[in-house]
């Protein structure tokens, strides 16, 4: 059976590329590359393919609070790898002659700037490319995982607002995955992993 495909982002299912090919790589792994180029999540569930825009505005979230359905958690909310300030990109412009450089910020306080080496097709591209950068640095800034009480809300693009573990911990971040467990011991568990830390979460105000 063919995969369908989801573009559940109207920025995403706007793009049009002149050229693209499946480099001696499986079907996974050149959707897996398609949406690293333009900032997106690929996501296989049965037969359906979907693509979902980095950082996006999606409006789906899930409480996990101490106390009453947080079970446990593993976090570290502010790593020091990947925390680039800027991005940066490079094209040709074929009409005057000359290679011109793309940069956007990333609203991280990290001082390294993330370079891409290979050129990309044109300014577009590159716009693409460096703001796709900019949202898996954000993504990569920190997370982990928590284990709640067993809900079906939590899908992956959404918002887990962590809750009473401690301060700088709490806040909300992005669900990346999301593993549901039924069992007699335990009953229903749900399993979230979380990146791309946000609204207070990796700050201490103490």
């Amino acid at each position: 059976m063919k995969p369908r495909l989801n573009i559940s982002a109207p920025g995403l299912g706007s793009i049009r590329r002149t050229y693209f090919e499946m480099r001696d790589e499986s079907f996974i792994h050149a959707g897996e590359r398609l949406a690293r180029e333009i900032g997106g999540n690929f996501r296989i569930e049965g037969t359906r393919v979907t693509l979902t825009k980095r950082a996006g505005a999606y409006t789906a979230q899930i409480i996990a609070a101490a106390g009453r359905n947080l079970h446990s958690w593993d976090m570290a909310p502010a790593l020091g790898r990947c925390r680039y300030g800027k991005t940066r990109a490079r094209s040709y412009d074929l009409a005057r002659a000359e290679t011109v450089t793309t940069e956007t910020a990333t609203d991280l306080d990290g001082e390294a700037t993330h370079a891409r080496r290979e050129f990309e097709a044109t300014a577009d591209d590159a716009k693409r490319a460096v703001d796709a950068d900019a949202a898996t640095s954000k993504q990569a800034a920190g997370g982990g995982s928590v284990a709640i009480e067993g809900s079906t809300a939590a899908i992956p693009d959404g918002l887990c607002i962590v809750s009473g573990a401690r301060p700088g911990v709490d806040g909300a971040y992005r669900i990346r995955s999301v593993t549901h467990q039924y069992s007699r011991g335990g009953g229903f568990v749900t399993s979230l992993e979380l990146i791309e830390p946000q609204r207070g979460a990796g700050r201490d105000s103490r």
